[in-house]
């Protein structure tokens, strides 16, 4: 056999190990993809029908925001201040777009918050800045 042949051989052997690896892959996929929701994308006030797919508690309180964001440095005071006033720092989570940490909480709850400031209480979406009556009122129920 000559080293072209050799080669050859080698090269087809590569060729069809990978396909079979990527075939074996591809057979997997469709079971993860079926499991996982579909990437949510909040643009207004909404209901999230599968929150506990999404890894979201129901009695969670999630604020997303921006550090850049004009509308955010206004509300994530007077959110902090009512989830302080009325002790719910256990539930409270704030989650910033512009950080690694916070693009890893949204790619694993499978949102995409098109605009900010955006509340989600009881898997329900609130979009856009509030006054802190109307904080309270969604985040106590009062």
């Amino acid at each position: 056999m000559t080293s072209t042949s050799g080669r050859i051989i080698a090269v087809i052997t590569i060729a069809l190990i990978g396909l079979c690896i990527s075939l074996e892959l591809s057979a997997k996929a469709p079971a993860a993809a079926a499991a996982a929701p579909k990437a949510l994308s909040i643009k207004r006030n909404m209901k999230i029908d599968d929150c506990a797919a999404r890894g979201i508690v129901q009695d969670q309180i999630l604020f997303i925001y921006s550090h850049s964001c004009p509308y955010c440095k206004e509300a994530l005071p007077i959110v902090e201040r009512v989830v302080k006033n009325h002790s719910l720092e256990s539930r409270y989570v704030p989650v910033d777009t512009l950080t690694d940490e916070g693009q890893d909480k949204l790619a694993g709850w499978g949102i995409e918050a098109s605009y900010v400031p955006l509340l989600i209480k009881d898997c329900r979406a609130y979009v856009g800045s509030r006054d802190e009556k109307e904080y309270e009122r969604i985040l106590t129920g009062k």
